[in-house]
């Protein structure tokens, strides 16, 4: 099990790959994913 911090850091880059993909660029969508 990966600590706090790079369950994080995972999780992030994860939202950031699906943003991405979907061609979100909206602040709001990432802090609701948060």
């Amino acid at each position: 099990m990966p600590d706090g911090r790079e369950y994080d850091r995972l999780r992030l880059r994860m939202v950031e790959r699906q943003i991405k993909a979907r061609g979100i660029r909206d602040e709001r969508v990432l802090e609701a994913m948060r």
